[in-house]
Protein backbone atom coordinates (compact mmCIF):
# COMPACT_ATOMS: atom_id res chain seq x y z
CA UNK A 1 0.00 0.00 0.00
CA UNK A 2 1.38 3.38 -1.02
CA UNK A 3 2.14 5.79 1.79
CA UNK A 4 1.44 9.50 1.37
CA UNK A 5 3.64 11.99 3.20
CA UNK A 6 3.44 15.73 3.90
CA UNK A 7 5.53 18.55 2.46
CA UNK A 8 7.49 18.75 5.70
CA UNK A 9 8.28 15.03 5.58
CA UNK A 10 9.30 15.28 1.90
CA UNK A 11 11.59 18.21 2.74
CA UNK A 12 13.30 16.11 5.41
CA UNK A 13 13.80 13.10 3.11
CA UNK A 14 15.10 15.16 0.17
CA UNK A 15 17.06 17.69 2.21
CA UNK A 16 15.60 20.75 0.46
CA UNK A 17 13.43 23.71 1.43
CA UNK A 18 9.68 24.17 0.99
CA UNK A 19 10.07 26.38 -2.08
CA UNK A 20 12.06 23.69 -3.86
CA UNK A 21 9.38 21.10 -3.01
CA UNK A 22 6.71 23.49 -4.33
CA UNK A 23 8.64 24.06 -7.57
CA UNK A 24 9.14 20.33 -8.13
CA UNK A 25 5.44 19.74 -7.49
CA UNK A 26 4.42 22.55 -9.86
CA UNK A 27 6.77 21.16 -12.54
CA UNK A 28 5.43 17.63 -11.87
CA UNK A 29 8.99 16.57 -11.10
CA UNK A 30 7.48 15.36 -7.83
CA UNK A 31 3.79 14.50 -8.43
CA UNK A 32 1.39 15.36 -5.64
CA UNK A 33 -2.26 15.46 -4.70
CA UNK A 34 -4.19 17.88 -2.50
CA UNK A 35 -6.04 17.09 0.70
CA UNK A 36 -9.50 18.49 1.35
CA UNK A 37 -7.76 21.30 3.23
CA UNK A 38 -5.55 22.15 0.23
CA UNK A 39 -2.30 20.66 1.57
CA UNK A 40 0.01 18.74 -0.72
CA UNK A 41 0.67 15.05 -0.19
CA UNK A 42 3.37 13.02 -1.92
CA UNK A 43 3.74 9.30 -2.48
CA UNK A 44 6.69 8.11 -0.43
CA UNK A 45 7.87 5.90 -3.30
CA UNK A 46 7.93 8.96 -5.63
CA UNK A 47 9.95 10.91 -3.06
CA UNK A 48 12.42 8.03 -2.71
CA UNK A 49 12.68 7.75 -6.49
CA UNK A 50 13.48 11.46 -6.82
CA UNK A 51 16.04 11.14 -4.03
CA UNK A 52 17.81 8.38 -5.99
CA UNK A 53 17.69 10.49 -9.17
CA UNK A 54 19.17 13.52 -7.42
CA UNK A 55 21.87 11.32 -5.89
CA UNK A 56 22.68 9.93 -9.34
CA UNK A 57 23.05 13.46 -10.73
CA UNK A 58 25.32 14.26 -7.81
CA UNK A 59 27.50 11.23 -8.60
CA UNK A 60 27.66 12.19 -12.26
CA UNK A 61 28.59 15.75 -11.30
CA UNK A 62 32.33 15.53 -10.68
CA UNK A 63 32.69 17.13 -7.27
CA UNK A 64 36.16 15.65 -6.93
CA UNK A 65 37.13 17.01 -10.35
CA UNK A 66 36.04 20.53 -9.43
CA UNK A 67 37.81 20.23 -6.10
CA UNK A 68 41.08 19.45 -7.89
CA UNK A 69 40.38 21.95 -10.67
CA UNK A 70 39.94 24.90 -8.31
CA UNK A 71 42.93 23.94 -6.18
CA UNK A 72 45.37 23.21 -9.00
CA UNK A 73 44.22 24.93 -12.23
CA UNK A 74 45.58 28.39 -13.05
CA UNK A 75 43.69 28.77 -16.33
CA UNK A 76 40.54 30.72 -15.41
CA UNK A 77 39.01 30.22 -18.86
CA UNK A 78 39.30 26.45 -18.48
CA UNK A 79 37.48 26.67 -15.15
CA UNK A 80 34.86 28.92 -16.81
CA UNK A 81 34.30 26.43 -19.63
CA UNK A 82 33.96 23.54 -17.19
CA UNK A 83 31.35 25.48 -15.17
CA UNK A 84 29.35 26.09 -18.35
CA UNK A 85 29.53 22.36 -19.08
CA UNK A 86 28.27 21.68 -15.56
CA UNK A 87 25.32 24.02 -16.13
CA UNK A 88 24.50 22.20 -19.38
CA UNK A 89 24.76 18.88 -17.59
CA UNK A 90 22.49 19.85 -14.69
CA UNK A 91 20.10 21.93 -16.79
CA UNK A 92 19.90 25.14 -14.70
CA UNK A 93 22.21 27.74 -13.24
CA UNK A 94 20.70 27.31 -9.78
CA UNK A 95 21.57 23.59 -9.77
CA UNK A 96 25.10 24.39 -10.91
CA UNK A 97 25.34 27.07 -8.20
CA UNK A 98 24.24 24.66 -5.46
CA UNK A 99 26.75 22.09 -6.71
CA UNK A 100 29.63 24.59 -6.79
CA UNK A 101 28.67 25.87 -3.35
CA UNK A 102 28.96 22.32 -2.03
CA UNK A 103 32.40 22.02 -3.65
CA UNK A 104 33.61 25.20 -1.95
CA UNK A 105 32.15 24.14 1.41
CA UNK A 106 34.08 20.89 1.00
CA UNK A 107 37.28 22.81 0.18
CA UNK A 108 36.88 25.05 3.24
CA UNK A 109 35.91 22.28 5.64
CA UNK A 110 37.94 19.25 4.55
CA UNK A 111 41.38 20.83 4.37
CA UNK A 112 43.60 21.18 7.47
CA UNK A 113 43.26 24.56 9.19
CA UNK A 114 46.84 25.68 8.71
CA UNK A 115 48.20 28.72 6.90
CA UNK A 116 49.15 26.85 3.73
CA UNK A 117 45.78 25.10 3.40
CA UNK A 118 43.88 28.30 4.16
CA UNK A 119 45.88 30.11 1.50
CA UNK A 120 45.00 27.42 -1.06
CA UNK A 121 41.33 27.66 -0.12
CA UNK A 122 41.40 31.43 -0.66
CA UNK A 123 43.08 30.91 -4.04
CA UNK A 124 40.41 28.36 -5.01
CA UNK A 125 37.64 30.80 -4.02
CA UNK A 126 39.35 33.54 -6.01
CA UNK A 127 39.64 31.35 -9.12
CA UNK A 128 35.99 30.37 -8.88
CA UNK A 129 35.01 34.02 -8.44
CA UNK A 130 36.95 35.11 -11.53
CA UNK A 131 35.44 32.32 -13.64
CA UNK A 132 31.93 33.12 -12.43
CA UNK A 133 32.48 36.83 -13.07
CA UNK A 134 33.50 36.06 -16.65
CA UNK A 135 30.30 34.08 -17.15
CA UNK A 136 28.11 36.72 -15.49
CA UNK A 137 29.52 39.47 -17.71
CA UNK A 138 28.73 37.40 -20.81
CA UNK A 139 25.02 37.31 -19.92
CA UNK A 140 23.10 40.07 -21.65
CA UNK A 141 21.11 42.33 -19.32
CA UNK A 142 18.98 45.20 -20.66
CA UNK A 143 19.78 48.72 -19.50
CA UNK A 144 16.28 49.09 -18.01
CA UNK A 145 16.43 45.73 -16.23
CA UNK A 146 15.33 45.46 -12.58
CA UNK A 147 18.17 45.94 -10.09
CA UNK A 148 19.04 43.63 -7.23
CA UNK A 149 21.07 45.28 -4.47
CA UNK A 150 23.33 42.68 -2.88
CA UNK A 151 25.00 43.19 0.51
CA UNK A 152 27.00 40.79 2.63
CA UNK A 153 27.93 40.20 6.24
CA UNK A 154 30.80 37.97 7.28
CA UNK A 155 34.20 36.77 6.22
CA UNK A 156 36.03 35.77 3.07
CA UNK A 157 34.45 32.31 3.02
CA UNK A 158 31.39 34.16 1.72
CA UNK A 159 32.92 35.46 -1.52
CA UNK A 160 32.02 32.50 -3.71
CA UNK A 161 28.37 32.73 -2.65
CA UNK A 162 28.21 36.37 -3.71
CA UNK A 163 29.57 35.41 -7.14
CA UNK A 164 27.15 32.48 -7.44
CA UNK A 165 24.20 34.66 -6.39
CA UNK A 166 25.18 37.31 -8.94
CA UNK A 167 25.31 34.68 -11.68
CA UNK A 168 21.82 33.43 -10.76
CA UNK A 169 20.43 36.97 -10.72
CA UNK A 170 21.92 37.91 -14.09
CA UNK A 171 20.76 34.63 -15.62
CA UNK A 172 17.22 35.86 -14.88
CA UNK A 173 17.84 39.09 -16.80
CA UNK A 174 18.39 41.36 -13.80
CA UNK A 175 21.27 43.67 -12.96
CA UNK A 176 23.29 43.40 -9.76
CA UNK A 177 24.57 46.26 -7.65
CA UNK A 178 26.93 45.11 -4.92
CA UNK A 179 27.16 47.21 -1.79
CA UNK A 180 30.66 47.98 -0.58
CA UNK A 181 32.12 45.59 1.99
CA UNK A 182 32.03 48.23 4.74
CA UNK A 183 28.55 49.54 3.93
CA UNK A 184 26.58 49.94 7.16
CA UNK A 185 22.94 49.04 7.76
CA UNK A 186 22.18 52.79 7.96
CA UNK A 187 23.72 53.39 4.53
CA UNK A 188 21.84 50.43 3.04
CA UNK A 189 18.60 51.70 4.54
CA UNK A 190 19.20 55.12 2.96
CA UNK A 191 19.76 53.46 -0.43
CA UNK A 192 16.54 51.49 -0.11
CA UNK A 193 14.62 54.68 0.66
CA UNK A 194 16.17 56.78 -2.09
CA UNK A 195 15.74 54.73 -5.26
CA UNK A 196 13.83 51.81 -6.72
CA UNK A 197 15.25 48.30 -6.49
CA UNK A 198 13.38 45.11 -7.28
CA UNK A 199 15.02 43.13 -4.49
CA UNK A 200 17.54 43.39 -1.67
CA UNK A 201 19.64 40.27 -1.18
CA UNK A 202 21.54 39.88 2.09
CA UNK A 203 24.13 37.11 2.36
CA UNK A 204 25.78 36.03 5.61
CA UNK A 205 28.88 33.91 6.11
CA UNK A 206 28.62 30.49 7.75
CA UNK A 207 30.56 31.84 10.72
CA UNK A 208 29.77 35.40 11.78
CA UNK A 209 30.97 36.46 15.19
CA UNK A 210 28.80 39.59 15.34
CA UNK A 211 25.37 37.94 15.55
CA UNK A 212 23.84 40.77 17.62
CA UNK A 213 25.03 43.36 15.11
CA UNK A 214 23.75 41.19 12.28
CA UNK A 215 20.30 40.90 13.90
CA UNK A 216 20.14 44.67 14.38
CA UNK A 217 21.13 45.29 10.76
CA UNK A 218 18.57 42.78 9.50
CA UNK A 219 15.81 44.44 11.53
CA UNK A 220 16.63 47.91 10.15
CA UNK A 221 16.95 46.74 6.55
CA UNK A 222 13.84 44.53 6.64
CA UNK A 223 11.80 47.39 8.10
CA UNK A 224 12.97 49.75 5.34
CA UNK A 225 12.20 47.16 2.65
CA UNK A 226 8.73 46.55 4.03
CA UNK A 227 7.99 50.28 4.18
CA UNK A 228 9.18 50.83 0.61
CA UNK A 229 7.53 47.69 -0.79
CA UNK A 230 10.88 46.20 -1.79
CA UNK A 231 11.32 42.44 -1.67
CA UNK A 232 13.99 41.09 0.69
CA UNK A 233 15.80 37.76 0.45
CA UNK A 234 18.32 36.50 2.98
CA UNK A 235 20.63 33.49 2.88
CA UNK A 236 22.38 31.12 2.28
CA UNK A 237 22.83 28.94 5.31
CA UNK A 238 24.70 31.63 7.23
CA UNK A 239 23.83 33.23 10.53
CA UNK A 240 21.01 35.42 9.28
CA UNK A 241 18.10 35.52 11.76
CA UNK A 242 15.77 32.70 10.80
CA UNK A 243 12.11 32.53 11.64
CA UNK A 244 9.31 35.06 11.62
CA UNK A 245 9.90 38.37 9.91
CA UNK A 246 9.77 40.14 6.57
CA UNK A 247 11.55 38.56 3.63
CA UNK A 248 12.33 35.24 2.01
CA UNK A 249 14.78 32.87 3.71
CA UNK A 250 16.86 31.17 1.00
CA UNK A 251 18.61 28.00 2.08
CA UNK A 252 19.79 27.17 -1.43
CA UNK A 253 20.21 28.85 -4.79
CA UNK A 254 17.10 26.99 -5.90
CA UNK A 255 15.21 28.96 -3.26
CA UNK A 256 16.71 32.19 -4.64
CA UNK A 257 15.60 31.32 -8.16
CA UNK A 258 12.04 30.87 -6.87
CA UNK A 259 12.18 34.44 -5.50
CA UNK A 260 13.62 35.85 -8.72
CA UNK A 261 11.01 34.17 -10.90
Amino acid sequence: MNKWISTKEAMKVLGVGSTTIKRWADEDTLPSRRTAGGHRRFRREAVDRLLRQEAAVGKESPTGEFFDLLIEENDIMRIRDRIIQLRDQLGDWYRAADHLDNVMVKIWSDRPHDDESNAKSHVAAGRLGLALSAISKSLAVESAAPIVLMANFGGLQLSHRLALAELCVRSEGMEVLRAQQKTSARELTAQIQSWNQRLILLVAAEQCDECDLLATAYHAISTACQEQGVELAIGFGGNMPDGAGYGYHCHSFGDLMDVLQ
